[in-house]
């Protein structure tokens, strides 16, 4: 059963504000969490104005939280809807959703939910910011579908057929959604659904770069900013229709491979170099032709520049003809830089001498897009006088009115010293039964946020066990009336080896 027309909907009122931001960062998850529970003054939509989030068990906001963003559901007394934060100031991405939206307003994309791109969206501190509100999708991640369901081949034919029949109707409309993965996947009754529309393509935005670049554990290893057109899911729709396929000829694989781990059963590390490839080794030994055809395929695909790989299709005839179609010429330079290919030297140096002179004669590039109510774009890192040593230390003297944090605003510094490194100084600080280790930062770096979130999330997995646990506060400490970041995370008591060498 397919979805109802998409009815998307972008909204960008004209509004002034009387008050500047005093920030110098976008909203943190605590600042959402802190809006969400006043919806009647922080939204300016009648519907959410009206709406209850839904709450934990004691009486909190309930997020589904990623990277870059956090979404909330929301009952209005008729039906569910999904308000999506954003958790960082994306360039253009207002042009972007209204070119969306444009987009599905005249052509019927099943899988695309109705949605609502609200450029005053949530007010915070005065201020406000986009969100995107949409249908609530009642389904499962795709993830979650396989672990309730690995080993029952009837589901698993079904999705696949379902997977399939998703692309083959995007490819017809000329879009792409650029992040095809598993939490991107919804299965539903009756079909799928696509949510997280960040880095979709429609025909409009030809010719601009992508803003994203997916999930690592789903796309090609030469992916870049640069490719940015419908052909942008087929190597993810090939990975993921032929890991499905593999998992139901063999449903073993995907507890052999810790499947539903952030992906089906192939990771970043798989992908970027199929020849150490346990999961790749094993498969191409797998005794069912069809695991080795697929492994054969997905093993060129993943070596042949990204501009070659063919366009999905689930009915091709002969998978290992289109392996044998990618020359191995193409294979062994795509993964060399521009220097070692032939004739790349003379090359590189005419690039590097023409940029050269043409740099002096490009125009100033335009002005990053500000919250819609700012006069004046929030004021950049290296624009701000970042703290000193002893600011530092008063602020960490007088936390309560110095953190928004609510241990760090009641903690009290263990002692005085402070180990000071070359990128930032480090509080011990005590919290009730908690002590925590306190890191301020010395110098200002653009995507230490991101960096930071990139780490949270890879220390969910395997690896946690060697990571102490930590909270990247982008509003961390203010100073001067101006929020800084920090680093909040336990105290380790132990010796550095160093030390524990001598």
């Amino acid at each position: 059963m397919s979805a109802p027309h998409s009815q998307s909907v972008f909204r960008a009122e004209k509004f002034a504000s009387s008050k500047q931001v005093k920030q110098m960062y976008w909203p943190t998850p605590q600042d959402y969490n802190e809006a969400i529970q006043n919806p009647e003054f922080s939204f300016e939509d009648q519907a959410l104005k009206n709406s209850n989030a839904e709450l934990t068990p004691l009486g909190l906001p309930k997020p589904v939280s990623g990277a870059f963003a956090s979404v909330y559901r929301f009952d209005t007394g008729v039906k569910s809807i999904a308000v999506k934060c954003f958790l960082r100031n994306v360039y253009d991405q207002h042009n972007r959703y209204q070119q969306l939206s444009q987009f599905m307003s005249v052509n019927h994309v099943p899988y695309i939910v109705d949605f609502e791109y609200l450029l005053k969206g949530i007010q915070i501190n005065q201020n406000w910011y986009p969100i995107l509100k949409m249908d609530w999708v009642e389904g499962q991640p795709l993830d979650q579908f396989l672990r309730k369901n690995i080993g029952n081949r009837s589901s698993l034919e079904r999705v696949i057929k379902q997977f399939a029949r998703m692309m083959k109707e995007l490819k017809k409309a000329g879009t792409a959604h650029g992040d095809l993965q598993h939490g991107n996947i919804m299965v539903c009754p009756g079909d799928m659904r696509l949510v997280d529309y960040d880095g979709m393509f429609v025909p409009a935005l030809s010719g601009q770069d992508a803003n994203e670049l997916g999930h690592p554990n789903y796309q090609h290893p030469m992916r870049s900013a640069l490719n940015f057109d419908n052909r942008l899911d087929d190597f993810s729709a090939w990975l993921i229709h032929s890991s499905l396929i593999i998992i139901m000829l063999d449903p073993e694989l995907f507890k052999r491979f810790d499947g539903g781990d952030e992906c089906i059963i192939f990771r970043q590390s798989d992908i970027k170099d199929t020849d150490k490839s346990r999961v790749f080794r094993d498969l191409a030994n797998h005794q069912h032709p069809e695991v080795k055809a697929r492994v054969a395929l997905l093993k060129r695909l993943m070596n042949c520049p990204f501009s070659k790989i063919p366009a999905f299709d689930e009915f091709a005839p002969d998978l290992e003809s289109i392996a044998q179609e990618l020359r191995p010429q193409e294979i062994y330079l795509a993964g060399k830089p521009d220097w070692m290919r032939p004739g790349g030297l003379d090359v590189n140096a005419k690039a590097i001498k023409e940029a050269t002179q043409q740099k002096q004669q490009l125009p100033q590039p335009p002005k990053r897009p500000v919250p819609s109510n700012l006069k004046q774009a929030p004021r950049l890192p290296q624009e701000i006088k970042w703290p000193t040593l002893e600011q530092y230390e008063k602020a960490v003297l007088a936390p309560g009115s110095s953190f928004s944090d609510v241990a760090l605003a009641n903690a009290r510094p263990v002692v005085s010293d402070r180990i000071i490194g070359k990128h930032g100084v480090i509080f011990q600080v005590s919290s009730g039964e908690n002590t925590f280790a306190l890191k301020c930062f010395l110098h200002p770096f653009a995507d230490r946020n991101y960096r930071y979130t990139e780490i949270k999330n890879f220390a969910k997995g395997k690896s946690g066990k060697h990571f102490v646990d930590f909270d990247y506060l982008e509003h961390g400490i203010k100073i001067q009336g101006v929020w800084f970041p920090c680093l909040k995370m336990e105290w380790l008591s132990g010796e550095t080896l160093d030390v524990y060498a001598s």
